[in-house]
């Protein structure tokens, strides 16, 4: 009855915010639940609407826990179950919202190519809908996941404008402002291209105030995710600039940060990327005792780390950091096995390695 649907909607909300709050792992059961239970109402169905956004938001969990594989069928059986339901159809934006789903999993997975179409086909769509436009959050999001999946894909010149242009539009909307995640998660995507193109200036400027907003915003604060992301590429653009004795207690404190958060922890890759560039900057610094005990502690981390493994680009760039911190008087011989392992690791896997 309606008290059934109202309960179901109260729960689903739950799981929303628990998922927000970074407690994806209690939020699952909770959405599944749901999911499982408007499937099965008569009232509703499979392909109601509801229970569409229900099974979209399991699949959505199901991604940000990491089980891209899990998530994948869920995610392209809600756009197909979508784009036959008359309420609905392919051009409706909750389809369109899945297809972008569908193409942040499949990113994951590696199919970035693939992705990337998914992706531009569905920001294209959403962005001819009378209903919503380009300044549309749906779009906005749409867009910067074209922009990302560009610079993950390695083009910065062709991915720096569709993110300066989506963060200036994010800014610009007054259902989002400058303040909002998504305006501020475009504009950290802005200082990452701008640090990969070599402008380390400006990059570090859009980097500390991203990092500043993502703090005093009370959605995220100084623990976030966005806001260590941040931080971290602050430190990374100011070990760029050479500022070596800056960047270091920034990074030390977003290493610990992560390690300390329930969301990451100490084996999280985020968490692994931030020591090791402590490590870097140590070592860079003459501290190349204490930089190679931190090396070796990353090194082993991202070996036994399943999202990571011993042929991942970051793995052997943490192995490679050790061998060079091996190579000194006393310690030589430890050194040219690892840089040999090293080695034919890359060439069995060419991938760029991490920097």
């Amino acid at each position: 009855g309606k008290a059934a649907l109202q309960t179901q909607r109260t729960l689903l909300l739950k799981a929303e915010i628990l998922m927000m709050l970074g407690h994806s792992d209690e939020a699952l059961p909770i959405a599944r639940a749901v999911a499982d239970a408007q499937e099965a109402s008569p009232a509703l169905g499979p392909i109601h609407p509801d229970t569409l956004g229900s099974h979209y938001l399991v699949a959505e969990i199901l991604m940000m826990l990491g089980y891209v594989d899990e998530a994948l069928p869920i995610a392209r059986a809600v756009v197909g179950a979508g784009e036959v339901n008359p309420a609905l159809g392919p051009a409706h934006p909750n389809t369109l919202t899945a297809c972008r789903l569908v193409a942040q999993i499949l990113d994951k997975l590696g199919y970035s190519d693939k992705a990337l179409s998914i992706a531009r086909r569905a920001a294209d769509a959403l962005e001819a809908n009378p209903a919503l436009g380009p300044t549309h959050p749906y779009t906005l999001r749409s867009r910067h996941l074209v922009a990302q999946i560009l610079h993950e894909l390695g083009h910065f010149d062709e991915a720096l404008p569709i993110a300066c242009a989506i963060a200036d539009a994010c800014e610009a909307n007054p259902e989002l402002g400058p303040t909002h995640p998504d305006a501020l998660t475009s504009r950290y995507l802005v200082a990452q291209l701008l640090n990969k193109l070599g402008h380390f200036d400006e990059a570090l400027l859009i980097a500390r105030a991203v990092a500043d907003a993502c703090e005093a915003n009370p959605a995220l604060g100084p623990t976030h995710p966005n806001t260590l992301g941040s931080r971290y590429l602050v430190a990374q653009t100011l070990d760029k600039l050479g500022h070596f004795d800056q960047a270091l207690p920034v990074a030390r404190a977003v290493a610990d940060a992560c390690e300390a958060n329930p969301a990451l922890g100490p084996t999280h890759p985020d968490t692994l990327s931030s020591r090791y560039l402590v490590a870097q900057l140590l070592d860079k610094l003459g501290h190349s005792d204490e930089a190679l005990t931190i090396a070796r502690a990353v090194a082993d981390a991202e070996d036994a780390n399943p999202a990571l493994g011993p042929m991942h680009p970051e793995t052997l760039a943490s192995h490679n950091l050790v061998a060079k911190l091996l190579d000194k008087p006393g310690r030589s011989d430890e050194a040219p096995p690892i840089a040999r392992a090293v080695a034919d690791a890359e060439e069995a896997n060419p991938a760029p390695s991490a920097s």
